[in-house]
C-alpha cells in the first residue's frame, strides 16, 4: 500500500493545479447530480431486504419439512425396547432439524448485516451530494466534504469484508480524507469553485467503490436467484411426502405451501431486479462522472439516471410485495 506521506503531497498538488482551471458547475450539472442522488434513494436497502426474505423463507421451508416427521408406532412382533429407541431417535431428529433451520436463518442474517453495513457508504454519498450542491455556506460545504471523505475511508474495509476489492492501483482509503483536506486547504470564500471541485473529486473517487459494491451485490443476488429451482423441488417433495405420510392434504397445508411457492418466486424476481438496478447505478454514475468534466448538456446522464430511477422504483415495489407476503 502506498504510504500516506508519499501520496498526500502529490494529491494536494494535483487538486491545487486542477482547481486553478476549475469552472463552476452548470445548472444542468447541478440538476442532474441532484437527480442522481434522489434516484438512488432507497437503493442501498434493496439487497439486504432480499436476503432477509430469503432467510425467512429458507427457515420456514425447513420447519414445514419437520411436520412430515411421525413417531414410530407399535407393530406386531416389535419389542417395546426397540420402539422406545426408535422414538427417541425420531425426537432427536426433529430437534436437530429445528436447530438446523435456526442456524441456517442466522447465517443468512449475518450476510444481510454484513452487506447492509458495507452499502451504507452509498447513503452517505448521495446525501452528501445533495448537501454539496444545495448549501450556500462554505463551512457547511467543508463539513459535508469531511464527512464524505471519512465515509470513503471506511468503505474500503467494509467492501473487503465482502471479498470485493476496488480496481488495481487505487488507494482510496487515503484519497477520501486527503481530497477533502486538499480542497479545503486552498482557502478563499469562492463557494461555487469549492463546490465544483468537491463534487467532481468525490464523484470520481467514489466510483470504484460503487463498482465494487455492484460486484458484491451481483454475486450475492445471483446466488439467491439460483436457489429458486432447488427450493421449488423441495416444496414439491414436501407436499408429496406429506400426502404419503398422512394420506390427505389439509386446506391449511396446501395454502401454506402455495404461499411459500409465491414467496420463492418473488425472491428470485426481486434478486434479478436488484442486479438490474445495481448495474444501472454504475452506468448512471459513470455517465455523471464523465459528463461533469464538460460543460455540455448531460444528455447521456439524463437518460441513464431516468433508467436508474425506474429500476430502483421497481425494486422498491417488489420489496413492498415481499413485505406484505411475509
Amino acid at each position: 500500500m502506498t504510504h500516506f506521506h508519499s501520496i498526500r503531497p502529490w494529491l494536494i498538488c494535483s487538486v491545487l493545479l486542477s482547481l486553478s482551471g476549475c469552472a463552476v458547475l452548470t445548472e444542468s450539472q447541478i440538476e442532474e447530480t441532484n437527480r442522481f442522488a434522489k434516484a438512488t434513494d432507497g437503493f442501498a436497502a434493496l439487497p439486504g431486504a432480499v436476503i432477509d426474505h430469503q432467510a425467512s423463507f429458507e427457515k420456514n421451508l425447513r420447519l414445514l419439512e419437520m411436520s412430515n416427521q411421525v413417531l414410530p408406532g407399535h407393530h406386531e412382533g416389535t419389542e417395546e425396547g426397540n420402539i422406545k429407541e426408535a422414538r427417541t431417535q425420531a425426537v432427536e431428529k426433529v430437534h436437530k432439524q429445528y436447530l438446523a433451520a435456526q442456524e441456517f436463518y442466522a447465517l443468512f442474517k449475518k450476510d444481510q448485516a454484513r452487506l447492509e453495513q458495507s452499502l451504507q457508504f452509498i447513503n452517505t454519498y448521495t446525501k452528501g451530494l445533495k448537501t454539496l450542491i444545495a448549501t450556500d455556506d462554505i463551512d457547511e460545504l467543508n463539513k459535508q466534504a469531511e464527512s464524505l471523505g471519512n465515509s470513503l475511508d471506511k468503505a474500503v474495509d467494509q467492501l473487503k469484508t465482502l471479498g470485493i476489492k476496488t480496481k488495481e492501483g487505487t488507494d482510496l482509503g487515503i484519497v477520501g480524507s486527503a481530497t477533502a483536506g486538499a480542497v479545503r486547504g486552498i482557502g478563499g470564500l469562492v463557494l461555487s469553485y469549492h463546490q465544483a471541485r468537491y463534487v467532481k473529486e468525490f464523484t470520481a473517487a467514489y466510483h470504484p467503490h460503487i463498482e465494487a459494491a455492484d460486484k458484491a451485490i451481483t454475486k450475492m443476488m445471483t446466488t439467491l436467484a439460483s436457489r429458486k429451482e432447488t427450493n421449488d423441488r423441495a416444496i414439491t417433495s414436501f407436499l408429496q411426502t406429506h400426502f404419503v405420510t398422512y394420506h390427505h392434504l389439509t386446506t391449511s397445508t396446501v395454502l401454506a405451501t402455495d404461499q411459500q411457492t409465491q414467496i420463492n418466486n418473488n425472491i428470485a424476481t426481486s434478486a434479478q431486479a436488484v442486479i438490474t438496478a445495481s448495474n444501472a447505478l454504475v452506468k448512471a454514475h459513470n455517465s455523471l462522472v464523465d459528463e461533469l468534466k464538460t460543460r455540455h448538456t448531460l444528455k447521456t446522464t439524463i437518460e441513464t439516471i431516468t433508467v436508474l430511477a425506474g429500476h430502483v422504483e421497481a425494486g422498491l415495489a417488489l420489496k413492498q410485495k415481499l413485505d406484505k407476503a411475509s
